[in-house]
């Protein structure tokens, strides 16, 4: 099983491949390029006993989603005044700051994203 998270200590992204007893951490930020990474994820998929194209195209599944999904929360952020008295979260500013430079958010950061734009009614979905 594959998951991506934010990494709190230098904010790049984590990939992580795990199996029932097993997880292996992958620094995104690390890989020099897309198929370097892919050949991360692989690896470490095939040393905790995983099938290594399965994973890797779980990852890149998971990855694309992300962005889409993060390119829809952008463009819902630019239809809203950032001043709005509505809008002040802490917790928040990071999220928005990560859009608006073209970030991906991590499906965590979405999911927070989304009840935040629900509880405070910034628009409609």
């Amino acid at each position: 099983m594959i998951t991506i998270h934010r990494d709190k200590n230098h904010n790049g992204l984590v990939a992580m491949v795990s199996t029932c007893k097993n997880i292996a951490k992958i620094d995104m930020t690390a890989a020099t390029n897309e198929k370097h990474l892919e050949q991360m994820i692989g690896a470490s998929a095939q040393a905790l006993g995983l099938d290594w194209a399965e994973n890797v195209e779980e990852y890149n599944k998971l990855y694309r989603a992300m962005i889409s999904l993060s390119r829809e929360r952008k463009r819902r952020i630019n239809m809203i005044e950032i001043e709005d008295s509505r809008i002040s979260s802490n917790d928040f500013w990071p999220i928005w700051q990560r859009l608006i430079s073209d970030g991906v958010l991590t499906m965590d950061e979405i999911f927070w994203f989304d009840n935040f734009w629900r509880e405070n009614k910034l628009g409609s979905f």
